[in-house]
């Protein structure tokens, strides 16, 4: 299976400024992000949306998000839509991300696959996209 990587950039990170929910156990936050792509396999932009649970125990959270990714993987022009869930316990990371099925255009129509991200402790942000293309 094939492996595309890249460096990213998320250039906004917008949270509401009012809870929609609040609970004992949390609040739910909707939020909107941005990243561009650069430097590896993957050029482009992602725009994603977020719905957030921030609890009040420290460092722990969670976010489900569906992300629009327009660009290029490995040279190949289209679209696709990327699905997140990742959720911190005590600082503890946890992440899967996944194309959504059926979601690819262009050269990149049929794209199946999951990723990764890596934040290094001088906050570089790298993409891992393990993928399969028809044909």
């Amino acid at each position: 299976m094939p492996t595309a990587k890249s460096q990213f950039d998320l250039d906004v990170w917008e949270e509401a400024d009012q809870p929609y929910r609040v609970t004992d156990g949390a609040k739910l936050l909707h939020g909107k992000s941005s990243r561009k792509f650069d430097g590896g396999d993957i050029t482009g932009r992602g725009w994603t949306e977020m719905i957030m649970a921030q609890t009040f125990e420290e460092k722990s959270a969670t976010y489900v998000g569906i992300e629009f990714f327009e660009g290029t993987v490995h040279g190949r022009q289209g679209t696709f839509v990327l699905s997140h869930s990742s959720s911190q316990d005590r600082g503890q990371l946890s992440s899967r991300y996944f194309v959504v099925p059926g979601s690819g255009t262009g050269e990149l129509a049929g794209l199946r696959g999951t990723a990764t991200i890596t934040i290094t402790p001088d906050k570089e942000h790298f993409f891992e996209l393990e993928y399969e293309l028809p044909g």
